[in-house]
């Protein structure tokens, strides 16, 4: 397996997620970062509920970039499956996918090296998305590969519970948060797992299912604006001339939300508008860009696109402070 130095794709989809969740989400609350060493062979076992949102978030703010493990079943999908690759995303062979015994011998044998080498793996337990993750029972994978992975002599693996909450998860400049748990090493389990693996892998499992409820309780908070509600006002309405130009600059992009919020699953709602913007924003400046300049060459291209980024740019200020009038924080007694 590339190490990730040597892995410009893993740089370039870091990119991406960052710039996906700082437009899609007004705040990230990120927890316990300190708990995921960038060296140390780690697993990170995460809630799973909104889709491809998850895994940007995780891309977003973890110290490494992780290799995913992703159902077989997604890599018939072509447009899956170059993003997989990209991504070093290692498939997984599900029972419910398979005709007979799932053979997932080369994965397991892609984990072990990926740990020995010190790389990061990420794995939703669960199996599949869920509104709600908490209390929801896991599959053995992730304690399996932890534990087999010590039992081949990979030192000092650890799982570390991942916790993402959302306030609305397909909401437009809504808040998340991602709290990282206390990592659960493996070594003490290996005595257990060397005498009687099914049992020692359930207790791992049921570990981790405590861990992930734990994480999972913390919820995103919200930061009261400081501005009087007066100014606030003021505020919104001296960028609404602006956010209008930028509405109609990125009509393509905001339309697609809107769509997506009548015929997507909440679940999938922020994965379809993030994907979306990405690939139509650069479309619609181009384009933009070219009839503007055309219509009057003297307009050079760069200060065209520096005018439709700050039109987008007044759309977000506008929608957070849109925000803070019609929904102000409680104050703390």
């Amino acid at each position: 397996m590339e190490r990730q130095g040597r892995r410009w794709s893993f740089r370039v989809l870091i990119a991406w997620a960052r710039t996906a969740i700082r437009v899609f989400y007004r705040r990230v609350e990120v927890v316990g970062l300190e708990h995921v060493g960038t060296d140390r062979p780690t697993i990170l076992a995460a809630s799973h509920t909104n889709a491809l949102g998850d895994v940007a978030v995780i891309v977003a703010v973890a110290p490494r970039f992780p290799h995913f493990l992703a159902a077989s079943s997604w890599w018939k999908r072509g447009y899956a499956r170059a993003l997989f690759r990209l991504g070093g995303v290692l498939p997984v062979h599900r029972a419910a996918d398979a005709l007979g015994r799932p053979d997932n011998t080369e994965m397991f044998a892609a984990c072990n090296d990926a740990l020995r080498a010190g790389e990061h793996l990420a794995i939703f337990p669960a199996g599949v998305m869920h509104h709600d993750a908490y209390g929801r029972p896991l599959k053995t994978g992730a304690a399996r590969i932890a534990l087999g992975a010590a039992a081949v002599g990979v030192h000092d693996v650890a799982i570390v519970p991942v916790g993402i909450v959302y306030e609305s998860r397909g909401r437009f400049r809504s808040d998340a948060a991602i709290h990282f748990g206390t990592p659960i090493a493996v070594a003490p389990r290996l005595d257990d797992y060397n005498n009687d693996a099914k049992a020692a892998v359930r207790v791992l499992t049921d570990d981790l299912r405590a861990a992930l409820d734990a994480v999972g309780r913390l919820q995103p908070s919200r930061i009261e604006s400081e501005a009087s509600p007066r100014r606030r006002a003021v505020k919104l309405a001296v960028l609404t001339p602006a956010a209008a130009v930028g509405a109609v600059a990125h009509a393509p992009a905001l339309l697609v939300g809107r769509v997506a919020n009548r015929v997507c699953e909440e679940g999938w709602q922020a994965t379809v508008k993030a994907v979306a913007g990405t690939a139509l924003v650069p479309v619609t400046w181009t384009a933009e860009a070219v009839f503007l300049t055309r219509r009057d060459p003297r307009r050079p291209v760069p200060a065209v696109v520096a005018a439709l980024a700050a039109s987008g740019l007044a759309v977000l200020a506008w929608v957070d402070t849109r925000r803070d009038v019609n929904e102000p924080v409680a104050p703390h007694h």
